[in-house]
C-alpha cells in the first residue's frame, strides 16, 4: 500500500479495510467496493431519462404537426392584428401606410393557406402516424409510481410544516414560503454523544424565527431519529444566532 500521510501503518490499513469498532468510520475500500456493485448490479448513479420505455403501437398522442400548425396561425393572427393598428393611425398614401398593406396582405394569405390544410391534420393520432415514431418514449411504470410516491410525500410533509408554522406568524398564508426558505437555509450539523444537532440559519426576520423556533420545539418534542442510526440519537433542530 502506497500512500501519502503522517500516521502509521496500522491506522492507515484501518481507514482502508475497517476496524473493529462499528461506530468508527472506516473501511474506504469496503465503501467503494460496495459503490461499485451497487452501480454495476442496480445502476444507483444512473439518470431517471435512462429509464426509459418506447410507447406502445396504436397510443393516442397529441398530434405535433397539428400544434406547429395551430401556433403558426396564431403568429399570422397575431401579424394581422398589428398590421390593422397600423393601418387605423397611419395616413392614407404613404409609404407606411402601404407598407402596413402589404403585410395584412400577406398575413390574411397565409392564414387562408393553413386554414385550408387544417382539417388533414387531426389533432391526435397514433404515435407510430406521427413525426414522433420511434423517438417518443416514457418513464417506466415502477419509476413513475416511486417518483410520484416521493413527491406526494414531501407535499404532505411541507403542508404539514406549513400547519404547525403558520399558527405562530403575522401572516399565516406565507406559512409554505418559509418552509421553503428553511428548508434551502444553510446550516450546521453537529454530532455528539447524545443528540444530533441541526443549526440553521434561515433568511427570516425576527418574528419569523421565533415561530420557527416554535416549530423546531414542536419537532424537538417528537423525538425524530436517523432511520440507518444504530445508536438512535435524536434529532435536535435549533435556529443559528447570526
Amino acid at each position: 500500500m502506497l500512500a501519502v500521510s503522517d500516521l502509521p501503518a496500522a491506522a492507515l490499513v484501518g481507514i482502508l479495510l475497517g476496524r473493529e469498532a462499528k461506530d468508527d468510520p472506516s473501511g474506504r475500500w469496503m465503501q467503494e467496493n460496495g459503490f461499485k456493485y451497487g452501480v454495476e448490479r442496480w445502476g444507483t448513479n444512473r439518470l431517471d431519462g435512462r429509464h426509459v420505455e418506447p410507447y406502445p403501437p396504436g397510443t393516442i398522442i397529441p398530434n405535433p404537426a397539428r400544434r406547429k400548425l395551430d401556433r403558426a396561425l396564431r403568429i399570422w393572427r397575431t401579424s394581422e392584428g398589428d398590421a390593422r393598428r397600423k393601418l387605423a393611425r397611419l395616413p392614407a398614401g404613404t409609404a407606411r401606410h402601404a407598407q402596413a398593406a402589404s403585410e395584412l396582405a400577406e398575413s390574411l394569405e397565409w392564414q387562408r393557406q393553413l386554414e385550408a390544410i387544417r382539417p388533414l391534420f387531426p389533432s391526435h393520432a397514433a404515435v407510430e402516424d406521427t413525426e414522433l415514431a420511434g423517438k417518443l418514449v416514457r418513464h417506466t411504470g415502477k419509476l413513475k409510481a416511486i417518483v410520484d410516491v416521493l413527491r406526494v410525500v414531501c407535499a404532505n410533509a411541507e403542508s404539514e410544516l406549513a400547519a404547525l408554522l403558520a399558527p405562530h406568524l403575522r401572516r399565516p398564508r406565507e406559512a409554505k414560503k418559509l418552509v421553503a426558505n428553511l428548508l434551502s437555509a444553510p446550516g450546521k450539523v453537529a454530532v455528539t454523544e447524545h443528540a444530533i444537532c441541526v443549526r440553521l440559519a434561515p433568511a427570516a426576520t425576527r418574528s419569523e424565527r421565533v415561530a420557527i423556533q416554535h416549530l423546531f420545539d414542536h419537532l424537538n418534542r417528537r423525538g425524530l431519529v436517523l432511520p440507518s442510526d444504530h445508536k438512535r440519537l435524536p434529532l435536535r433542530f435549533e435556529v443559528q444566532l447570526r
